[in-house]
């Protein structure tokens, strides 16, 4: 791990330093940090963002809309023909303390904004849907859900198709690569690491200058 820890010294300071390293998910190519495929964002005030979605299963979403909802609070929402499904979401604080994201009416806080991906940790060959809120430098929450598709069409919009299977805490960014999540924090190298296995996240590793 040591040599990890090294690149995610330097990769870690950038990420502060740095305006072009705006992206809260993220993966790791050759050492570098680049966008993960595919992720959209939201910023308060702006129009909904749609990232489409691309589970296999009959019974399926086909979007997955954020948004501003009314008459507050922010909206993010599994999208089935002609209705919504709020995903089973929880931002319950920073490493710091409690998590700053939204205020008390649900609305994005000033300086944050949301990110949101497909990427399938469990390698069953569906996607799990990533959303991440942060500012981009100092917090970040992310959460993880999975999709369990119902058996019978009436059950579609049901909340017990979906399930958080991960809530993390982190600083700028998430690294996230094959079944692991990375999350650096301070410029120092430090991260800690998360990888799918058995079921759940366990933490695999922690890094130290």
């Amino acid at each position: 791990m040591k040599g990890s820890a090294v690149t995610l010294s330097v990769l870690a300071w950038c990420a502060l330093a740095c305006p072009a390293y705006s992206q809260l998910l993220q993966t790791e190519v050759n050492h570098k940090w680049i966008p993960l495929a595919h992720a959209k964002e939201w910023r308060q005030d702006s129009a909904d963002t749609n990232l489409p979605l691309h589970f296999k299963t009959k019974i399926k979403p086909t979007e997955l809309q954020v948004g501003q909802d009314h008459p507050n609070g922010t909206k993010i929402r599994a999208m089935l023909p002609g209705y919504g499904v709020n995903l089973p979401l929880d931002f319950h604080g920073s490493y710091k303390g409690d998590f700053q994201g939204f205020d008390e009416f649900g609305d994005l806080s000033k300086g944050y904004y949301v990110q949101v991906a497909e990427h399938d940790f469990d390698g069953d060959g569906e996607p799990e849907i990533v959303v991440a809120v942060g500012n981009g430098s100092t917090d970040l929450a992310v959460n993880v859900i999975k999709y369990r598709a119902p058996k019978l069409a009436k059950q579609a919009g049901d909340e017990k198709n979906w399930l958080r299977i991960g809530s993390f805490d982190g600083q700028a960014k998430a690294i996230i690569n094959g079944k692991t999540i990375t999350l650096p924090y301070g410029s120092a190298g430090l991260y800690e690491e998360y990888t799918w296995k058995s079921g759940k996240f366990a933490k695999s590793a922690v890094g130290t200058p």
